[in-house]
């Protein structure tokens, strides 16, 4: 399915979860026939989330806790950048192939590597091209995934912001997700310990002001992308 990003196996109320990027309403219910022709016996329930505002912190740097972290995010809205078909000729190439080096970018959509370098720099300029990161499996590294979600009684806008800061600065926490739907946030992270899943659900609770309803758990899986 290629409007689907990545899916995770999930231990908790839910079994599975998948990102997917779909126009509109007619896109997602595309997707649920197209899982129904298959799936349907086994899908007990399904909720869609629509993404407000997501960031995702990088991996690989280091961090002390006395700064705040780098982020890549987006937002429901984001202005749409004036690409052209090379452009997205050229974006098709660095998704299939993101290690290849410009001159064999360039050779694959038959452009020089002086057009290439002109042209990746504009991808990254107007945030078509977010960043590059690294995926390494949380078990091998000693280490689980859990993804926190939260519901509220209404959160105001800076009550968000807080929350979100609070990922930040936690380098437990891999991203988080504001969204519209049964959840209004969640929060990926990653743990040696289950007494840190537990001071972070303290602080969670904390920062809410008596607004956060609920914090559900899920350990994650499998993720595939």
């Amino acid at each position: 399915m290629p409007q689907v990003d990545w899916l995770a196996s999930v231990q908790g109320r839910y079994q599975l979860v998948l990102a997917v990027r779909a126009s509109g309403t007619h896109g997602i219910l595309a997707l649920f026939e197209e899982l129904d022709t298959q799936f349907a016996e086994i899908i007990s329930e399904r909720y869609v989330s629509s993404i407000l505002h997501a960031a995702s912190f990088v991996p690989w740097l280091a961090h002390d806790g006395s700064a705040r972290r780098r982020s890549w995010q987006c937002h429901a809205a984001p202005l749409s950048p004036e690409i052209d078909m090379t452009d997205r000729k050229l974006l098709d190439q660095i998704v299939t192939s993101p290690l290849a080096s410009l001159r064999e970018l360039g050779k694959r959509c038959n452009l020089p590597a002086s057009t290439v370098a002109y042209r990746f720099e504009k991808l990254l300029r107007c945030g078509v091209i977010i960043g590059f990161t690294l995926v390494y499996d949380d078990r091998e590294a000693g280490a689980e995934g859990f993804v926190l979600s939260i519901s509220t009684y209404g959160l105001a806008g800076t009550q968000y912001d807080a929350l979100i800061a609070l990922a930040g600065r936690n380098p437990a926490d891999l991203w988080v997700v504001r969204m519209l739907g049964e959840w209004d946030l969640e929060i990926g992270v990653s743990i040696s310990d289950v007494e840190e899943l537990n001071s972070l659900m303290r602080d969670v609770y904390m920062v809410g002001q008596g607004r956060v309803r609920q914090v559900a758990v899920h350990s994650v899986g499998t993720t595939y992308k």
